[in-house]
């Protein structure tokens, strides 16, 4: 059962965990990235991730109570009424209470994207294999640099 949460969009205060959290996450969530040191990784992709973070939008699932209780997020951009995930994290806790599912379906609703349309992601993990059927999702990288333009 999904708890009951508030969404927000993101404040500058929640830079440092947005970015922590994405590092952390896409490096041990992705084959290649294994295969790169830390410092060439971390380096380049906080560049990348700086640049997401400053041209899409992020939603972040928080208590109804605290919003500093932030149960996960979803940052997406508009792409041609189309919604594009660039990276959806919920915390270890609040897995397998569908915080995820609601992230996306809110993304979808303020894109105004089609419930059962598909969903652009230009960042992928093992864990978003497992989901791709089930949320049509498609992983399509090359994206990034036309929706960052």
């Amino acid at each position: 059962m999904t708890p009951k949460v508030k969404f927000r969009p993101a404040a500058d205060a929640d830079t440092s965990f947005l970015f922590s959290t994405f590092l952390k996450s896409y490096k041990e969530n992705n084959e290649w990235t294994r295969d790169l040191s830390d410092a060439v990784f971390f380096d380049n992709q906080k560049i990348v991730w700086g640049k997401i973070l400053a041209k899409a939008q992020t939603l972040i699932a928080c208590s109804p109570d605290d919003d500093d209780q932030i149960f996960g997020y979803i940052t997406y951009s508009n792409f041609n009424g189309v919604l594009c995930v660039h990276w959806w994290y919920t915390k270890f806790t609040f897995r397998k209470f569908g915080i995820g599912t609601v992230l996306l379906n809110e993304a979808k609703r303020i894109v105004g994207a089609q419930d059962d349309a598909f969903t652009i992601l230009t960042h992928s993990s093992y864990s978003f294999r497992y989901l791709r059927k089930k949320l049509h999702l498609q992983f399509i990288p090359y994206l990034l640099e036309e929706v960052l333009k």
